[in-house]
């Protein structure tokens, strides 16, 4: 019997002893979750909730082991003190390949409206200039206007050239971004024929020219020679001792594919015609 009692009162010493320890467990969890801050991280939308013993936005931040690179953006401010409830948001930059004034390169940037990417790389945007964002062409207004979720993968910015059409008797003034005649013409809803000009002289002469002769077709002035560069035409000649930059007098046949079929270089008018002539009749027996 007394070997009995002994063998209870060791069991309760241990049961006892096992509380204890359970009360003191207990409550040093209890003290260490009073002691932490319990925030949100959210990282591009990927949320998580934490405890922390961290005080500031990037201690906590790197407690979480969150990379963070120079272009994302951290809201609060990294040095701002933790408080509960707190939420953290990082802003992840992505990639953007960027093709521009003759130029490719990828950016990071947090920004998804195509326009601003753009200002953040002081890239100007004329009112008449299209961009192309991921394989889409929009006017600057289109893309002000839409709303944009998240940074797009490329952004192709296409100048826009004016141009001054005369077309009998109407003169049109217009932009383009097509790369050459036959497209930008086209666009405008104009056909060029066989017998059609381009040249780097003013409206008004064109249109004196065209009167003079009765030409009766269109005369197209080129007069920021933006066409004859695109056609490597446009460059320096000389004239009595003095250069001067100008137009290579120069005839281009088209195909009915839209290529070029045939080039003449400093021509002479006196048997150019022939030379024309003799290329349209085996470009249209090709």
């Amino acid at each position: 019997m007394g070997r009995f009692a002994s063998l209870s009162r060791k069991w309760w010493f241990w049961l006892a002893c096992l509380t204890v320890l359970g009360l003191l467990i207990g409550l040093g969890l209890w003290i260490n979750w009073l002691t932490q801050t319990a925030i949100t991280i959210d990282v591009s939308g990927n949320v998580r909730h934490v405890h922390t013993r961290a005080e500031t936005v990037s201690e906590a931040l790197d407690e979480a082991d969150i990379l963070i690179d120079p272009e994302d953006t951290i809201e609060p401010e990294p040095a701002t003190r933790l408080k509960d409830g707190m939420t953290i948001r990082v802003h992840k930059a992505a990639v953007v390949v960027i093709e521009a004034a003759g130029r490719v390169f990828p950016v990071r940037t947090v920004q998804s409206n195509p326009l601003t990417i753009l200002a953040e790389q002081q890239i100007n945007v004329g009112p008449y200039d299209v961009l192309r964002v991921d394989g889409q062409d929009f006017s600057s207004d289109q893309v002000e206007s839409a709303s944009w979720d998240r940074p797009p993968a490329a952004i192709t910015l296409l100048h826009a050239s004016a141009i001054q059409v005369i077309d009998g008797e109407r003169t049109l003034d217009a932009h383009t971004v097509q790369p050459d005649v036959a497209r930008a013409l086209d666009d405008l809803g104009l056909e060029l024929y066989l017998g059609d000009g381009i040249s780097p002289d003013p409206s008004d002469r064109q249109k004196a020219f065209d009167e003079k002769y009765s030409l009766g077709f269109p005369l197209l002035a080129d007069v920021d020679h933006a066409v004859a560069e695109s056609y490597g035409v446009w460059g320096e000649k000389s004239y009595a001792g003095k250069t001067y930059m100008g137009v290579d007098r120069s005839t281009f046949v088209i195909g009915a594919d839209g290529n070029v079929a045939k080039v003449f270089r400093q021509v002479k008018p006196a048997e150019h015609a022939d030379q024309v002539l003799e290329a349209l009749s085996q470009e249209a027996g090709a």
